[in-house]
């Protein structure tokens, strides 16, 4: 994830190893879900996604889960 702080656009990547159900969600830190990002299947290999997080999202620390095939990795995200 990167910047790190957010200010308006993150940008997201990652790597599979095999087609998968990917989903990213952007959690306050009580696990409230605050925006979906995207949930799509998508092929094996490197991926990159933006995502605008400045629309009704108040600055402060978040939580950016990204779950594929239904496992979560959790970032902590500062959005500005």
């Amino acid at each position: 994830v990167f910047p790190n702080p957010v200010n308006g656009l993150l940008h997201m990547s990652y790597v599979l190893e095999k087609q998968a159900v990917v989903s990213a969600k952007l959690l306050d830190l009580a696990g409230k879900t605050v925006a979906e990002l995207f949930e799509q299947t998508v092929e094996s290999g490197e991926h990159t996604f933006d995502a605008p997080v400045s629309t009704g999202i108040s600055s402060g620390i978040y939580l950016l889960s990204l779950n594929v095939n239904g496992q979560p990795s959790v970032k902590r995200v500062v959005i500005r």
